[in-house]
């Protein structure tokens, strides 16, 4: 599920924020371990599971956010969503001697509900999303706020104290999905007014210490559904993204609720191509949401919510599978994965065609 949402109201507008196994060297250097297949892999699913039982577990993981070096790896961990607010909070794992270590809560989360980290390609800055008080001591937000920590050493999980980064990037709609180019351009999902439904996928240019208007990036990315969760490449000339409830997009099977699938769009001489699914390498009867591009220039890494279950099963469920599969990595919440751009037909700026 995308942060923010309820399975039965996804068709509502609460925030939407939120493997045949190829081998396409599977991050040891440094994401260190492939998962195994499962169903879906004999539909065209190609990418791998990242770091099974450290980072993708029985839990709800989702995004990733790597440090300039790839050796610290931020996402979050969300709680199921029922009747009392989800608890989303920001994880963080060293890679060292060739595997990633286990998670710890990231310096500046664990109180209030955060998620989506995005590290500047300088990892000078992480952006993540919020529903924090604006000022000390107040109510945590019914909308959802951008945030900024400022790098004090990286390397050892030590920012800043978080700050809003305010008007006009903030308002009191939902903003969310914070993606940084090069130059500081903050790319970013909001649902405010003058919109064209949905949730749409804006920039902001940086001007003095802060940011100008967002400008929203039109009808090759937007559309009446929701697109969200975008991830810029630092040129700018790449941009992967989510889109909840394109009518190309099959309702899920089971439970029937309007599911996310990646699109990709490519800018040329400033304009933005219409924007193109995936496919089923990426793609499947789940959802797939909050992709991000390597700092190495050649992998995507996303979320899937595939799992062991379909409609029906191919053999009857006995109780103690149940309760195995229940409790195993492909229960059906968030898992991260990892695929070369080369296998979706994409690239950066710098790789040459593979």
């Amino acid at each position: 599920m995308s942060e923010g949402m309820h399975p039965a109201t996804r068709r509502a507008s609460l925030l939407i924020l939120t493997v045949a196994c190829v081998a396409v060297g599977t991050l040891v250097s440094p994401s260190a371990g492939a998962g195994r297949p499962t169903p879906a892999a004999l539909e065209g699913f190609a990418a791998m599971l990242v770091a099974p039982g450290v980072i993708s577990t029985e839990a709800d993981e989702v995004g990733a956010a790597f440090t300039p070096d790839m050796r610290m790896l931020y996402f979050t961990r969300r709680s199921p969503t029922t009747s009392t607010p989800t608890v989303s909070v920001i994880f963080v794992s060293l890679f060292d001697k060739g595997r990633w270590e286990t998670p710890e809560v990231a310096s500046f989360s664990g109180r209030y509900r955060d998620s989506s980290p995005a590290i500047a390609p300088d990892g000078s800055r992480l952006f993540f999303l919020s529903y924090r008080p604006r000022e000390p001591g107040g109510k945590p937000r019914a909308d959802a706020d951008l945030w900024v920590v400022d790098a004090a050493d990286a390397a050892r999980d030590r920012w800043s104290e978080p700050r809003n980064l305010g008007s006009p990037v903030n308002t009191d709609s939902n903003e969310g999905s914070p993606s940084v180019a090069a130059d500081g351009t903050l790319y970013f999902s909001s649902d405010r007014e003058g919109g064209r439904g949905g949730f749409d996928i804006y920039r902001a240019r940086t001007a003095g210490a802060g940011f100008g208007e967002p400008e929203n990036l039109g009808e090759a990315i937007n559309t009446g559904a929701t697109e969200t969760h975008p991830a810029i490449a630092p040129d700018q000339n790449l941009l992967v993204f989510v889109s909840f409830g394109r009518p190309e997009i099959p309702l899920s099977g089971g439970f029937p609720y309007p599911r996310g699938d990646l699109y990709a769009s490519v800018r040329k001489d400033g304009v933005w191509e219409p924007a193109r699914n995936l496919g089923p390498v990426v793609n499947t009867t789940a959802t797939e949401s909050n992709p991000s591009l390597a700092p190495d220039g050649r992998r995507l890494f996303f979320t899937s919510e595939r799992g062991f279950a379909s409609v029906p099963m191919p053999a009857g469920l006995t109780h103690e599978r149940f309760q195995q599969e229940m409790r195993g990595t492909f229960n059906g919440r968030g898992n991260i994965y990892e695929i070369p751009l080369s296998r979706v037909g994409l690239r950066m700026a710098g790789e040459s065609a593979r």
